[in-house]
């Protein structure tokens, strides 16, 4: 209530409290309705209020360094009124599963988000179906960053089933690289690609698909007709992947951009792989 009806107060700050994830929800909604705090700090990182209520017009926010749970639950909150923020990245911060609950809920209601950046944090598994369960409603969101947060299969699997089956979804650029997704996961990707005509990028960089994994996505590519950059780049594949992928470029005639250093591939499949890729760029000149 203090919050909430103080008229004077345009600074707030509350480190070493121990506001725990019911306490940070009741703060964003006390938030929402005071018309006077610019600025509100629970762990180190000043947390812009006004810009996260969206007074201030500004389509684009960067935080980094310090946020934890607790701060992105006040985010997730404030945002709900936010209807002018097109881009949010709050990559290399501290914030786990908690935190990533309340941006999924952010996703499932939000329609102006058009990209959301998450890289170098602790989402795990169980956060990243979370984000899962708000992409499956969101219909604005084209960019979607999930680098180096410790996703493995299950989470990977939660992702792709929510844009398979979310037929109104934009996204056309999913980064999960740095990860722990193998066959499984990849498998799923492969189903993504063959339904859906939005995803432009699949960023796979530094997980564990594998062969089989590169089998799966190689089946895929020669049904899609609108993927342009994939990175498979140091996923333990070999030659029978990148055989697989070779074949696939056969019939592929969008894909213009495809990296597999890092794995052991030989120079003279590379090099057939790269002028199917150039046939790909020239044709699209024309």
């Amino acid at each position: 209530g203090l919050i909430r009806d103080n008229m004077y107060l345009s600074s707030l700050v509350l480190g070493k409290n121990h506001i725990g994830k019911e306490g940070a929800r009741v703060l964003g909604e006390a938030l929402l309705e005071n018309g006077t705090i610019e600025s509100l700090s629970l762990t180190g990182l000043r947390l812009p209020i006004q810009v996260l209520r969206g007074e201030e017009g500004k389509g684009s926010l960067k935080l980094s360094g310090f946020l934890r749970d607790v701060d992105t639950i006040v985010i997730g909150t404030l945002l709900e009124t936010n209807v002018y923020l097109t881009s949010l990245d709050l990559s290399d911060n501290e914030f786990g599963h908690e935190g990533a609950d309340a941006l999924g809920k952010v996703l499932g209601q939000n329609s102006t988000l058009t990209a959301l950046a998450l890289e170098m944090n602790n989402v795990g598994d169980e956060g990243c179906s979370r984000i899962a369960e708000g992409l499956a409603r969101n219909t604005s969101l084209q960019s979607l960053n999930l680098g180096s947060n410790s996703i493995g299969n299950s989470g990977c699997i939660a992702v792709g089933n929510s844009l398979l089956n979310n037929t109104n979804s934009s996204l056309s650029r999913l980064i999960l690289k740095r990860n722990n997704i193998g066959v499984e996961g990849a498998k799923v990707l492969a189903n993504l690609l063959k339904a859906s005509g939005k995803l432009r990028e699949l960023n796979l960089h530094d997980n564990k698909i594998g062969n089989d994994g590169s089998k799966h996505l190689a089946i895929a590519l020669k049904e899609n007709a609108f993927l342009t950059s994939l990175d498979l780049s140091y996923n333990n594949s070999g030659e029978s992947g990148a055989n697989e992928i070779t074949e696939a470029m056969g019939s592929n005639t969008t894909l213009q951009e495809v990296n597999l250093l890092g794995n052991d591939i030989s120079e003279g499949l590379i090099r057939v792989i790269e002028t199917a890729l150039e046939r790909n760029r020239h044709s699209q000149l024309w």
